[in-house]
């Protein structure tokens, strides 16, 4: 009996420290109006309820070993979590996002893993520099 009870202490224990609801425990803070420089798979919150994943950033560029009709652009797919809703958002480069629940995002520059070159036309992208705002 006194095992068992150990057990669920120990138990409780840990799972408490797993549920920590606070958001600005798990990523880096950051605030409106104010470009940062973002990574892909990092978390950034702002105003300690909102946290903001980019779940990936793609060189959506021509290459730049082709002629193309367009120059393309840098995309960002970020995930927003508020409370218990969470929001996809698609932010380009050259258009930035529509304004959903007041927020809205824009790139402002970004930076490539390596130099394009004819041996890798498309180079990941390393970071974006990202502004929020809150309309």
């Amino acid at each position: 009996m006194k095992n068992k009870y150990l057990l669920f202490t120990f138990a409780l224990l840990c799972f408490s420290m797993t549920c920590d609801n606070d958001v600005s425990t798990n990523c880096e803070s950051v605030d409106y109006n104010i470009a940062f420089q973002a990574q892909s798979e990092k978390s950034y919150c702002i105003s300690g309820d909102i946290q903001i994943r980019v779940d990936s950033l793609v060189n959506a560029l021509c290459p730049c070993n082709a002629r193309c009709v367009q120059a393309g652009e840098i995309i960002a797919f970020l995930s927003v979590e508020e409370g218990e809703k969470v929001t996809q958002y698609l932010v380009g480069s050259e258009n930035g996002s529509e304004v959903i629940d007041q927020l809205s995002f824009k790139i402002e520059e970004y930076a490539l893993v390596e130099t394009c070159s004819g041996s890798n036309p498309s180079p990941e992208v390393a970071t974006v520099a990202l502004t929020v705002t809150r309309e």
